[in-house]
């Protein structure tokens, strides 16, 4: 007689009646006769995820009622297991209004550790369109204690505590917080950088992730239900009568180990179309660079190109051989789009190609300004019929965007708005300017063309006299594309000219040759002086060690304080700087103490450039630290790693650090780091705001 273990007994008895399980000897999945996730198991550890809650929720339109509930409890489904695939059919769905014409069904297979699910929708209601599914769904999930949740947005951010972070983002007003506080951010481009999160612990974790091939507006939904969290994705269908919608890579898998292997399992997927390009020297070897408003949106010209020579020396002070103008066009930064004509109130065309020539006999390199995206409504472009492809929303309206900078007075920064329109990117009107706007640059000289904001997200476009479906919801396929056209345009001029965007999103991303980042992610100096980290951290990480070819930036660095901590994080994350001084209106003449510390980081930088410029970021792998209190992260370049220290909020710690299979062959850092031989390994210690890179060879 076969022996039945006691695991299996207690399994056995708190699975449900009519539940359709699969199962390996990594994980677990079973489904309840009513729809619901009753286990999605780490066999390893014995966590169970999932607490018996519907996988999916759905929303319809009908006539003026934009919002209505499609309710998976109240809907009957037929669950069973063919093969190895539990499906779920359901032939009707209920809503809160009665029963609808509309089928469901939903798929999930095993593979490893994963769960793999699909959902195909077919609409024969008349009168309603399926504007949304949430699935899969995994709702009151079981988060372990000390699993924190990082997700994509902003290239990365790290919450200690994620009912906490829920909670903050109710609303009070604007939606029924009472049915469930609401947290998301929107993919791609939209915030999230990657279509997936985890919820992480050191041993173990929860992945969530989308592998939609096609690329669709994708919410990474939180709901926080008194203390539960319903967590999982929402899509748009959009699904007329009589239309059949089918989504399928969804991944929901209880993994074992620390976050990288949630980081991993993203770029496994990325690998089947992320395609990384080759970069200049110049732009790998690129430590930054000062980034400046030569004139601004009302008018004030802060640096006329004459002074543009004098701002590139500013940054050679600090070691920083690269300028990207902004505001160098007649109308200003943020201002006149698309319409770029040189500016006589700077000097001319003639003077700013001249300025460009000097930098260059100098050593410098200029990146120069364009914006991807925006049209402004007072340009000649838009009054003479350009907001024919500007972006138009569900309700056949363009979508604006305002701006408004000012200077020292407050009537234009209360009343000085400037409004804009989206180009939607389909348009190939607006593609070919693009292509325009960079022969424009490499004309003036520029080694680089910059367009901001293209890794941005935009709206569903909803005019079909821009030839693409209605509503447009894979936006930013096209976006990548066009990216993608203009970089080869620009490689047909010159092998050695570079390419720049804003925002960091994996599908564009991999375009450009350098990101301009959206956020520091370097947690703000009060924390850290008083050392307490904080609740949520910029966690930028998660970008860098997904996708290490990207050169990213810092940002965020505007004025002479907490200069320190700020540029030892960039060299500790390998990031380049991004000098902003005074948000771009002044440069590092006006801050003496990051010019200082700066210059004297780049030196660093340039004698580890193999590594903090040029390897392979690996994060916190391939090596052993025994103080937490000291920030370490390490760099791969061939045989050699290089496992960078620093710390800002103590008078000077110590720690052991070990690197198995690897010999040292040198160390050197900023701050007078120490670094001596014990037996097994070695001890680093900082003073405060020291920082130390050791460099190791494998044995």
């Amino acid at each position: 007689m076969k022996r039945t273990s006691l695991v299996t007994l207690l399994v056995l008895a708190v699975l449900p009646m009519g539940a359709v399980t699969l199962e390996n000897n990594q994980t677990r999945l079973s489904v309840d006769e009513r729809g619901n996730l009753t286990a999605l198991t780490n066999l390893r550890s014995g966590q169970n995820y999932a607490s018996g809650k519907p996988l999916w929720r759905m929303f319809y339109r009908s006539g003026d009622s934009f919002e209505n509930e499609i309710v998976s409890e109240d809907s009957q489904a037929a669950v069973t297991r063919e093969g190895e695939v539990i499906v779920l059919r359901y032939s009707k769905v209920q809503s809160r209004r009665g029963p609808l014409d509309v089928k469901l069904e939903l798929r999930a297979r095993l593979v490893g550790e994963e769960v793999r699910w699909s959902a195909r929708i077919e609409n024969h209601e008349p009168g309603i369109t399926i504007t949304e599914l949430e699935f899969p769904l995994v709702g009151a999930c079981n988060i372990k204690p000390g699993q924190e949740l990082i997700w994509s947005n902003m290239g990365g951010e790290r919450f200690r505590d994620p009912r906490a972070r829920i909670r903050s983002a109710r609303t009070l007003y604007m939606a029924p917080d009472q049915h469930g506080i609401k947290m998301t951010t929107l993919y791609p481009g939209g915030g999230a950088a990657t279509n997936c999160f985890a919820f992480a612990g050191k041993d173990e974790g929860l992945y969530l992730g989308s592998h939609d091939p096609a690329f669709q507006h994708t919410i990474h939904l939180f709901r926080l239900q008194g203390e539960d969290i319903e967590t999982g994705f929402a899509k748009y269908p959009f699904l007329n009568t009589g239309k059949t919608y089918a989504v399928d890579g969804y991944v929901l898998a209880p993994y074992g180990g620390d976050w990288h292997v949630a980081a991993k399992k993203y770029r496994a997927w990325a690998n089947t179309w992320f395609k990384a390009v080759s970069k200049p020297a110049w732009v790998e070897n690129m430590a930054g660079w000062q980034r400046v408003i030569l004139k601004h949106q009302y008018g004030e010209v802060l640096h006329p190109y004459s002074e543009m020579p004098g701002v590139y020396a500013d940054g050679v002070a600090g070691g920083i051989r690269t300028l990207l103008a902004f505001g160098w066009h007649d109308a200003g930064m943020d201002a006149g789009y698309p319409n770029y004509v040189a500016d006589e109130r700077q000097g001319g065309r003639a003077a700013l190609a001249a300025a460009i020539r000097k930098i260059h006999a100098e050593g410098g390199k200029v990146h120069l300004y364009f914006n991807g995206r925006l049209i402004d409504k007072e340009s000649a472009f838009y009054k003479q019929g350009g907001g024919s492809i500007a972006i138009k929303d569900w309700r056949g309206n363009e979508l604006t965007e305002a701006y408004h900078f000012s200077g020292d007075g407050t009537a234009v920064r209360q009343f000085g708005r400037k409004s804009f329109v989206m180009a939607c990117p389909s348009s190939a009107k607006w593609r070919d300017m693009m292509m325009q706007w960079a022969d424009l640059a490499i004309g003036l000289g520029a080694d680089s063309v910059f367009y901001d904001q293209v890794g941005y997200w935009e709206y569903p476009c909803t005019d079909p006299s821009h030839g693409h479906p209605v509503p447009f919801t894979t936006v930013q396929t096209v976006k990548a594309d066009v990216l993608r056209q203009i970089r080869e345009h620009i490689k047909a001029r010159g092998s050695d000219l570079a390419l720049g965007t804003e925002w960091l999103n994996d599908m564009t991303s991999q375009y450009a040759d350098f990101l301009h980042n959206v956020t520091g992610a370097s947690g703000t100096s009060s924390d850290w002086r008083h050392g307490v980290k904080p609740e949520m951290t910029g966690f930028v990480e998660w970008f860098r060690y997904t996708f290490p070819e990207m050169i990213v930036s810092d940002r965020e660095i505007r004025d002479d304080t907490d200069v320190e901590r700020r540029v030892n994080h960039a060299l500790l994350l390998g990031l380049r700087s991004d000098v902003e001084i005074y948000r771009c209106r002044g440069t590092l003449r006006d801050t003496p103490n990051y010019r200082s510390y700066l210059a004297n980081a780049n030196v660093v930088r340039a004698k580890y450039a193999d590594f903090i410029l040029k390897g392979t970021y690996r994060d916190t792998e391939g090596f052993e630290i025994s103080n937490n209190e000291i920030e370490a992260r390490s760099f791969q370049s061939g045989d050699r790693l290089a496992v960078v220290l620093t710390q800002s909020h103590l008078d000077e710690a110590a720690t052991e650090l070990a690197v198995p299979g690897y010999r040292l062959v040198e160390s050197g850092g900023l701050g007078e780091p120490t670094v001596k031989a014990l037996s097994g390994g070695l001890q680093v210690t900082l003073k405060r705001h020291a920082l130390a890179v050791v460099v190791f060879t494998k044995d």
